[in-house]
């Protein structure tokens, strides 16, 4: 799955002639930088391929294996090709994270982009879709996120955290109990934050 992606595969090859030692070759380490090819066996025998997809990677490449049975008088040569298709990164985008009071709203949205086939939204807390999403939470919370593409091939996950402030409780002292009509009266707001 896109440049996390790992091939790791074993192909094995055998040859009716239980005499003939085969010899596999490949042109993969020209075709993949940094994959590693290695035989095991001779009839049958066994290619391991392992190759780790980097970001750049070609998104399709082939690369061929030889197979020789070393026969005398006359060898027999067989070439299988081999296609590597890169599938794209799914990239995500969501909402930055916020601060609220308590009791407001807020709105949630994530877009995606890339992977294969239609892409599926994946909210920890059971939203469909990228959204808006109206959320009221009561507390701080985190809304985790990710993609999952045609194939199966995760995003990386992201989250939006809401902080939620608490109302203020607004508290005010006047400066005397009693005041006479043209008197002026001082407020003071001793509201904590």
């Amino acid at each position: 799955c896109g440049t996390a992606g790992l091939l790791d595969a074993t192909l094995t090859f055998t040859d009716p002639n239980p005499g003939d030692a085969l010899l596999l070759t490949s042109t993969i380490a020209a075709a993949l930088p940094g994959a590693q090819f290695s035989q095991t066996g001779t009839n049958p025998a066994q290619a391991h391929i392992t190759w780790g997809a980097f970001p750049g990677a070609p998104q399709t490449t082939s690369f061929t294996i030889t197979i020789n049975d070393g026969a005398c008088p006359i060898a027999n040569i067989n070439t299988l090709t081999i296609t590597v298709h890169v599938n794209p990164d799914i990239g995500l985008a969501i909402s930055p994270d916020m601060s609220i009071c308590e009791g407001d709203a807020a709105q949630l949205s994530a877009f995606a982009f890339g992977g294969t086939g239609a892409l599926q939204f994946a909210w920890v807390h059971g939203f469909l879709g990228g959204g808006p999403h109206p959320v009221t939470p009561v507390v701080s919370t985190t809304y985790p996120v990710h993609v999952i593409d045609g194939i199966g091939c995760p995003s990386t996950p992201d989250s939006v955290f809401i902080l939620v402030r608490p109302l203020p409780h607004p508290m005010i002292q006047v400066d005397a109990a009693v005041h006479c009509d043209g008197d002026s009266v001082r407020f003071l707001n001793t509201t904590e934050p």
